[in-house]
């Protein structure tokens, strides 16, 4: 039987500065660490963008798709750099929940954003998204 199956809580996070993903549970009162051997190279680039709220007072963040290699540690990863960007939104004391008016950049080119279809030239509507992984 595995710990899971066992039901023992296992704490699993990603160890970015030495490339590792690290496990924690207990077992008979004892707390025991695994380690993994140093991963391959995981990728993974986020991009968000800050605004006003469109509907109402304050400001907000907004994801772009998240670009990702797939990695064994994809969704851990991707479970902590959700948690970063809350931790982030509530630091600034803004919300992740609502569409922002995110203002035209000022490259006369534009702006691109995937989740926005293309090239933005003028002042535009994020809706809130959440990551979303392209592969």
């Amino acid at each position: 039987m595995s710990l899971v199956e066992s039901g023992v809580s296992i704490e699993q996070r990603f160890d970015g500065a030495r490339n590792v993903a690290v496990f924690k549970y207990q077992v008979d009162g004892q707390v025991r660490e695994v380690t993994t051997n140093k991963l391959g190279q995981a990728v993974q680039r986020v991009t968000y963008r800050t605004g006003t709220l469109s509907q109402g007072k304050g400001g907000g963040i907004a994801d772009e798709p998240s670009y990702n290699i797939v990695h064994p540690v994809l969704d851990l990863s991707m479970s902590q750099m959700e948690s970063i960007l809350n931790e982030t939104a509530r630091a600034m004391g803004v919300t992740r929940d609502q569409s922002i008016d995110v203002v035209a950049s000022r490259n006369y080119l534009g702006a691109y954003t995937d989740q926005g279809g293309g090239i933005k030239r003028g002042d535009w509507t994020m809706a809130p998204a959440g990551l979303t992984p392209k592969r």
